[in-house]
């Protein structure tokens, strides 16, 4: 879509830069969605990744919205991912554990998505904030600004 609409209709350098990274970033996340999509419905169970893919398809449509409203990343965007974060971890959550058990543990668990859903988010927005911020985001964070830092004019 919108990058063929902003490139077929004469959009300027920074509405094509937005559209672009929309569409690399659909992919980004595309790749691991589906493969661990692919994978929880054949080995664990089909109709919570279905549930779960249609949060994803739900979610992920409205992420070229909101990075298109701000002209670039924002909260919104953040926001908008979140849920396509947690269908990637949940998946690959439920394959560790049928890895591991061999049981399937929505089965262990129950199957309910409204259940699982805010459980999930929770878990999901706790364990990025405490697994990947902190120990890794904050650091890399502070090193491309240390070394990319814009010169004082």
């Amino acid at each position: 879509g919108s990058q063929i609409k902003v490139m077929m209709g004469g959009g300027n350098q920074q509405a094509s830069k937005v559209s672009e990274r929309v569409l690399y970033n659909t992919m980004e996340q595309g790749i691991p969605f589906l493969a661990l999509m692919w994978m929880t419905a054949a080995c664990v169970d089909a109709s919570i990744a279905t549930s779960c893919g249609l949060m994803y398809g739900g979610a992920r449509m409205c992420y070229g919205l909101a990075y298109s409203y701000y002209g670039g990343f924002s909260m919104a965007c953040e926001l908008v991912t979140m849920p396509n974060y947690s269908a990637i971890h949940t998946f690959a959550a439920a394959l560790v554990f049928f890895g591991l058990t061999g049981k399937s543990v929505f089965e262990q668990l129950g199957t309910s998505f409204l259940v699982w859903l805010p459980l999930v988010l929770v878990a999901n927005a706790i364990g990025i904030m405490v697994m990947w911020e902190y120990p890794t985001g904050k650091a890399a964070g502070e090193l491309n600004m240390a070394y990319n830092a814009q010169p004082k004019k």
